[in-house]
């Protein structure tokens, strides 16, 4: 079953002096289950084509499915994490982590609750009162992450959310992020990453959406069939991440 369907999107900026085309007649289909990722060129749309998913813009044209209804708006069944973090800096982390909840109305004592189980999950038990200048840039993240999950979505967005990090910590936090989307306790059923990263892309997903250079279309929709746990430097996850750049450059 197709939890989202992006059917023929497109989006144009237009000012006074000009107008321009970032995406041109995307379509594609996520089922349940499926981990995702949007790869492309800089400047092709794909954090464009991830707010547009998550409601926080419109396309210009085509229309945006989630559970067999159009995406009009915000809806607490999909949560985004941001590349930038996006943590307030004057809100200790459980302040940071239950910021969403208070906004739906979520009593403070079941609010709590929900922030403490997510903020265990993804490592932080017993930084909760910590602030985000007292965490390294991982921490931040895992932050972002809880605070995402706290509003147990069925559809999980990542916006570049490894790119600010080391390579030690990225890679942690990659497989920790694959751990929780494989835990049948979880309510994530879904997950859709842009990243510019092509091992990383081919590390993560089931399935990786290629887009081309702006205006961006989709290149190819390319099945990840290698098994996991996944090691990068198997020949064969060489030959799949090869031909992924094959694709894009």
């Amino acid at each position: 079953m197709n939890l989202l369907e992006i059917e023929h999107v497109s989006k144009t900026y237009t000012d006074k002096a000009r107008s321009f085309t970032v995406l041109k007649d995307i379509s594609f289909a996520a089922k349940e289950g499926e981990f995702i990722c949007i790869i492309g060129p800089s400047g092709s749309g794909k954090s464009t084509l991830l707010r547009m998913i998550t409601g926080l813009d419109r396309p210009t044209d085509g229309c945006i499915y989630f559970k067999n209804r159009k995406v009009d708006g915000v809806t607490d069944k999909m949560a985004m994490v941001f590349q930038s973090f996006a943590l307030f800096p004057w809100l200790n982390v459980l302040d940071n982590v239950t910021i969403g909840l208070e906004a739906k109305g979520i009593a403070r004592k079941e609010r709590i609750a929900l922030a403490e189980k997510y903020i265990d999950k993804v490592g932080l038990d017993g930084f909760e009162e910590a602030f985000p200048r007292e965490l390294s840039g991982g921490m931040k993240q895992r932050v972002g992450i809880a605070r995402a999950l706290t509003m147990e979505p069925e559809l999980l967005c990542m916006d570049e959310p490894f790119s600010a990090l080391d390579a030690f910590t990225a890679q942690n936090l990659r497989e920790e992020v694959l751990d929780l989307w494989q835990d049948e306790n979880m309510p994530v059923k879904t997950v859709l990453m842009v990243t510019h990263g092509i091992e990383e892309a081919v590390f993560m997903a089931d399935r990786i959406i290629v887009l081309s250079k702006r205006p961006a279309e989709v290149a190819a929709d390319v099945k990840i069939d290698l098994p996991r746990p996944r090691n990068m430097k198997d020949r064969a996850f060489s030959e799949v991440a090869d031909r992924i750049y094959s694709l894009i450059f």
